[in-house]
């Protein structure tokens, strides 16, 4: 692991916040450790860096960043094998949830890593989530089929006893429709 550098030991998170943006904006190394030393003379940061701190502030960022990348291209394979189903709440819920695994993972894995191994266990994850998906799914389907059964069964019965009371056969065409619409 590279050295921390001052600015992310030393200088205060708002101006860490600032350099940071300055960085993404793709300011170099130089243009970065002049607005340092800008705020510094301000007051707005007691401390200032050299550039070779500044140096490893853009190093460290340049590395999260390319971690965060090679995130979302894990995330984008491994979220084609949790398939189609994952329209639903729950299904969006479980594709954030990949993705946050991602980022995580990603940010812990140093150069020595395989990040292979680290793709296998994400794929592991999307794999589970899918299968616990399907099994609500088909939780969910199982019950509609039940309800759509019991529904047919009730208007069969009421229908039987209606014909038993004499009730007219148009009325209860129009009861076991009523009752179906449940």
């Amino acid at each position: 692991m590279s050295r921390r550098s001052k600015i992310e030991t030393l200088i205060p998170q708002p101006v860490q916040d600032i350099l940071a943006r300055l960085f993404r904006e793709g300011r170099t190394v130089d243009q970065i450790k002049a607005k340092l030393d800008e705020l510094h003379e301000s007051g707005a940061t007691p401390e200032t860096a050299s550039r070779s701190a500044v140096g490893r502030f853009v190093k460290s960022k340049t590395a999260m960043f390319a971690r965060m990348k090679e995130a979302e291209e894990i995330a984008a394979k491994v979220l084609p094998a949790y398939g189609e189903e994952s329209r639903g709440d729950l299904g969006m819920l479980a594709a954030q949830l990949i993705k946050t695994a991602c980022y995580d993972v990603m940010s812990e894995v140093d150069e020595e890593q395989d990040v292979d191994a680290k793709v296998k266990q994400l794929r592991t994850l999307s794999t589970a989530v899918r299968n616990a998906q399907m099994t609500s799914i088909g939780a969910h389907e199982l019950r509609a089929k039940i309800r759509a059964e019991a529904f047919a069964q009730a208007a069969k019965i009421a229908g039987d006893v209606a014909r038993a009371g004499g009730v007219s056969e148009e009325s209860i065409r129009a009861m076991e429709a009523a009752i179906h619409l449940l």
